[in-house]
């Protein structure tokens, strides 16, 4: 009877154990934690990065493009219709083009100050409010009026505008007036115009990450006296064409006074159609 008593017990014991094992698996679950995705950290990529997003609708069918400004200080909107032909030549994006506009407070940059380095970064992550969805990429274009400080402190008087990452751009309104003054057959509206799609550029890639094993150095792009390409087309007439936005320099002048008949030339087309573009 003992061993009888036994068996039981020993039966009954694996029985439970190996109930609790079951529980244990139910319990012991594998649980995805779901870290949320700052918006803004996608918009920090290298300037070019979202070149074939912008061009082709592989992922994004539309732009939304954010204008930031002072009261007072919108984009002409002269400059803002010719940006949108210029982007509708060059772009596939069958959902078409939305501007949404932000007005920022006057505090965000305090008159007859310059633009401290980097501090468009700072604006962008306090008032930015469009940003990329499922197939909508958004863009921002910040204008600041104010003169920008190189990152060693200096005024930067000869740069009108740049982009800074991916999907940001900032324009100074006094720069881009003090190029106007040396342009008069451009005038604000040419300067700011050319400037605007001369930018937009940067986001397509030209001379960029994605375009880098399109042209050997020299070939197509300029090269700066450290031997190292410029980042910018060496054909003078050409929108890409730099020549340190000094408007007394033939090259920028033939580009700011061709108003808003300014063009890629045929090897930057050409860039942008093997990255996708039209």
């Amino acid at each position: 009877m003992k061993k009888i008593y036994l068996s039981l017990i020993l039966v009954a014991f694996v029985s439970l154990l190996f109930v609790n094992c079951e529980s244990d698996d139910e319990v012991i679950e594998e649980i995805e934690v779901v870290v949320p995705v700052d918006p803004i950290s996608l918009e920090r990529e290298e300037g070019g990065q979202d070149a074939i997003n912008i061009l082709t609708e592989e992922v994004y069918t539309s732009l939304t493009i954010e204008l930031a400004y002072l009261e007072g200080n919108r984009p002409q909107q002269k400059s803002l219709d010719s940006l949108t032909v210029f982007i509708n030549k060059r772009v596939n994006k069958s959902g078409g083009i939305t501007y949404v506009e932000t007005v920022l407070p006057s505090e965000t940059m305090p008159s007859g100050v310059t633009l401290p380095y980097d501090k468009e970064l700072e604006i962008e992550q306090q008032y930015r409010t469009q940003f990329r969805s499922e197939t909508n990429l958004a863009l921002w274009i910040l204008m600041v009026d104010e003169v920008m400080l190189n990152e060693d402190g200096t005024n930067d008087d000869d740069t009108i505008g740049f982009v800074y990452s991916n999907t940001g751009m900032v324009l100074s309104i006094p720069n881009i007036t003090s190029t106007a003054e040396g342009s008069p057959i451009s005038g604000y509206d040419g300067v700011e115009a050319s400037t605007l799609q001369h930018e937009f550029c940067h986001w397509l890639g030209i001379f960029g990450p994605r375009a880098d094993a399109l042209h050997e150095a020299g070939e197509h792009e300029g090269i700066g006296d450290d031997g190292d390409g410029t980042g910018h087309c060496k054909v003078p007439t050409c929108l890409m064409f730099y020549s340190s936005n000094n408007p007394l320099h033939g090259g920028c002048v033939s580009r700011f006074q061709s108003e808003f008949l300014v063009e890629l030339d045929a090897l930057c087309i050409a860039d942008l159609q093997a990255l996708g573009g039209k």
